[in-house]
């Protein structure tokens, strides 16, 4: 996701956040909501920083393996 200017960008909107994750501008708000997605507040501007979306995505991952899931293996 590069800016306009062809730089990564370090922060994003509640929409490019919510277009990153595949969830919608809702869940966002409620996953902020909760403290389990942190922001950045610039005035009155709320952010997100990419790496913090991206540790969100890692705390929200579930590894599997064959004995979870109950299938020999």
């Amino acid at each position: 996701m590069s800016g306009s200017n062809g730089i990564d960008p370090m922060v994003v909107d509640e929409d490019q956040a919510a277009q990153m994750l595949g969830i919608s501008r809702r869940m966002v708000f409620e996953f902020r909501s909760k403290g389990e997605l942190q922001y950045v507040k610039l005035g009155r501007l709320i952010r997100y920083r990419v790496s913090d979306i991206q540790a969100f995505l890692e705390r929200k991952r579930i590894e599997t393996n064959s004995h979870a899931s109950g299938r020999p293996g």
